[in-house]
Order: structure tokens, then C-alpha cells, then sequence
């Protein structure tokens, strides 16, 4: 079983990433190419470029190996449990979560400004002479723009979520290092994502899964976040056979 429509997110999310990564190639050669004074606008756009080509790179690996996960958990031997809910039952639990990851991405947002400005910081104070005051408020411009597109996508992304979520199919779909739940793909089992716990909460009937993901590279600090997956009616039984799948995987 394949569903296109997931497939193709995630394609377009590698795509994105190989624009940005060929759009920064292209703005570090432009310099170079048109024989700009590097005091002035030179240096400013091979760093922004630098910066953006990066971001294509992690973009482009993030989502060509959530293309790998998604292409796996449709296949019959990665595929743990598929399971169909009441539309209500669906939009609660999709309440629920939009609520945990208004939280969760500013979280993330707080770690990528932090990252931001030092970095911004520094090229400012050693990239620039004192005097050279006009490239610097360019160079300040443009990674203000950055910011401030990064500030836009924090603050819109649990809201597109959810959105995405109520239109998704009221199912969820778990595999061995992968999960498709109200309509996003939750992965573990790399580097970046990872699994910390997963456990039967019978009290409350569902799965909780304690996934972790890295955010300060260099540093290997993670944040958690939980997903919890209503188990359906008669479904116990398999559910705990799933946790102790993934337990022992």
C-alpha cells in the first residue's frame, strides 16, 4: 500500500532543499563572477549564500530520509499495526496535539535564534572593518530577512499542522522506525531522530511514544516530545504486541 499524496510532501521537501543548495552554489560564485569588491557586497553575499546552501543540505537530508521511512512503512514487512478511527475521536486527539506542538515549536524556534544571532554576531564583529559601516548594515539586512522568515514559519507551522491533520485520513500507521499519525510522519532509529520509550498506557488506552530529536549539533543535545496513538476498541492486545516489537528492534 502507498499513499501518493504523503509521498509526494516529502519529495517536495527534498526538492526545496536541493533549490536552496543550488541557489547558495550560485550566490557564492556571483561575487567571483562579477568582480565585486569583497569589503563591500562580496564577502556579505558569500556568507548569506554559505548560509543558505547549508540549510539546503540539512533540508535535503531530512527529508530524503523521511522519503526512505515513508516508502518503507508502506511495504508489508515494516508495517506493525494499521488502525481507523471515529472522525471525532480523530479531531480530539488532533486538538490535543496542536496544543503540545505550539510548545514544542518554540522550542525549536528558541534554538534556531540562538544559533542565528551568534553566528550573525560574529561575522559582524571579525567579517567587517569598523569603517565599513554600509556593507555591514547590508549584510544586517538580509539576515534580518532570513529571521524573519524563520519567525514566520515558527509561528505558522503548528496552525498548517493542524489544518493538515483534519484533513488527513483518521487512521495511523505504524512501522518499525517510523509512524504516520494525523498526517505527519514521525521517524526514529538515526542520528537526528530517535526513540527514548515507547509504552502500553492501558488507564488511558493508547500508545505513548517518547521520541527525541537532535538540536544543537556539536553539542548532542536532544528534545523530547510525545505522541500518543489511541488504541482502538479490541486492539489492546495488539498494541502491546507492537511496543515489544519496538522495544526489542
Amino acid at each position: 500500500m502507498e499513499d501518493t499524496t504523503y509521498i509526494k510532501s516529502e519529495l517536495t521537501g527534498k526538492n526545496v532543499g536541493i533549490l536552496f543548495i543550488l541557489l547558495g552554489i550560485a550566490g557564492m560564485l556571483v561575487p567571483s563572477f562579477f568582480a565585486w569588491d569583497m569589503m563591500q557586497w562580496g564577502f556579505g553575499t558569500i556568507t548569506l549564500s554559505f548560509f543558505v546552501a547549508i540549510m539546503g543540505l540539512v533540508t535535503f537530508l531530512i527529508y530524503y530520509r523521511r522519503y526512505k521511512n515513508l516508502e518503507s512503512l508502506f511495504s508489508s514487512g515494516e508495517m506493525l499495526a494499521h488502525w481507523h478511527y471515529s472522525t471525532d475521536k480523530y479531531q480530539e486527539q488532533a486538538k490535543k496535539t496542536f496544543e503540545e506542538n505550539k510548545s514544542t515549536y518554540k522550542g525549536i524556534y528558541k534554538t534556531i535564534l540562538f544559533f542565528f544571532i551568534t553566528f550573525t554576531a560574529l561575522f559582524l564583529v571579525f567579517g567587517f572593518s569598523s569603517t565599513d559601516t554600509e556593507s555591514m548594515l547590508a549584510f544586517s539586512l538580509m539576515m534580518g530577512g532570513v529571521l524573519s522568515i524563520i519567525t514566520v514559519a515558527a509561528l505558522i507551522s503548528p496552525g498548517i499542522h493542524y489544518r493538515k491533520a483534519l484533513k488527513a485520513e483518521p487512521e495511523v500507521i505504524i512501522g518499525k522506525t517510523s509512524m504516520l499519525f494525523l498526517g505527519q510522519l514521525h521517524t526514529w532509529g538515526s542520528t537526528l531522530f530517535q526513540m527514548e520509550n515507547v509504552e502500553v498506557d492501558k488507564a488511558k488506552k493508547h500508545i505513548t511514544f517518547t521520541l527525541k530529536y537532535l538540536t544543537k549539533i556539536g553539542w548532542y543535545t536532544y528534545e523530547t516530545y510525545t505522541v500518543n496513538v489511541p488504541i482502538p476498541t479490541d486492539e489492546l492486545e495488539k498494541a502491546e504486541k507492537v511496543v515489544k516489537i519496538l522495544l526489542n528492534a
